[in-house]
């Protein structure tokens, strides 16, 4: 039975389908082998598939429904085998934004039911099959990277149809599609209320004046006058000389904490007030 179906497959495969084989798997690289057994594997996603029913506490704790395909799938072929309530899924293009970092893929993975064993960020050095990340590889290897080596792009520019390189399968997001979404609630419309009648003209009284009560000012406080202090010591040295008698009444003591060095101050009863020895009132 298989064997006929490989014949149906090859009669239907044209020349034309041969090259789209060759130029969209970067790793067959002309290989007709190889192209065939991706036209196999196209040949296997057309067939319908029994619908799963996904995990409603699932879709809303990650925002969309992450699903790991097999490889060869993109992420159009995963997200239509799910339903949500009866509802077919899409993929939902605005979530691979969610993954920008090696974080985004591994939580993703986890909701898809997988475990990074290590994580890629695309560098745009290895082919634009890479873009339509995020994806794990799930070979033994693919290619050089090792099992569970999940890949991821920063730059954000995978698409729903695209495919990723050999050995890789799509983590994809997964959504109710847009055509079956419920339509969006009506606007809500103010409710409109009668303001309560007023009192009748003949049962209106005027309220009571207040009575007038005396403004209060606080008496202004009396000015503070300073007090005074008598400053007796100056700064003038008498050490090798008599103070000077314009100074006023003076008389030589040594400086505080000095035996040497002596200063001129004032006599008892006098005060400095502007470098001269004033009587103190």
């Amino acid at each position: 039975m298989a064997f006929l179906v490989l014949l149906g497959l090859l009669a239907v495969a044209s020349a034309e389908e041969m090259n789209t084989a060759l130029d969209t798997d970067n790793e067959c690289f002309g290989d007709e082998a190889c192209a065939f057994n991706a036209l196999q594997v196209h040949g296997t996603q057309s067939f319908d598939e029994q619908l799963i029913e996904v995990d409603q506490s699932a879709a809303d704790q990650f925002s969309v429904y992450w699903v790991n395909g097999n490889p060869g799938y993109n992420c159009d072929q995963v997200c239509a085998t799910r339903q949500l309530r009866g509802q077919r899924m899409a993929c939902d293009a605005r979530a691979f934004g969610l993954t920008p970092d090696a974080a985004g893929i591994m939580k993703a993975a986890q909701s898809a039911g997988t475990r990074c064993a290590a994580t890629w960020a695309n560098n745009g050095a290895y082919g634009h099959t890479f873009d339509n990340v995020p994806a794990i590889c799930m070979e033994s290897k693919c290619g050089v990277d090792p099992h569970g080596l999940c890949a991821y792009s920063p730059k954000n520019a995978a698409t729903c149809a695209g495919s990723v390189p050999k050995g890789y399968g799509r983590i994809c997001p997964c959504n109710v599609a847009t055509n079956s979404a419920p339509a969006p609630p009506a606007p809500q419309q103010p409710q409109y209320t009668l303001p309560s009648p007023g009192p009748h003209p003949s049962q209106y009284m005027p309220p009571a004046p207040a009575p007038h009560q005396p403004q209060y000012t606080p008496p202004a406080p009396a000015p503070v006058k300073p007090a005074g202090k008598c400053i007796t010591k100056t700064d003038v040295s008498c050490t090798m000389k008599s103070c000077s008698k314009k100074m006023g009444p003076t008389e030589c003591k040594y400086k505080d904490g000095s035996w040497i060095h002596k200063r001129c101050s004032c006599k008892k009863g006098y005060c400095l007030q502007k470098d001269r020895c004033v009587r103190a009132n």
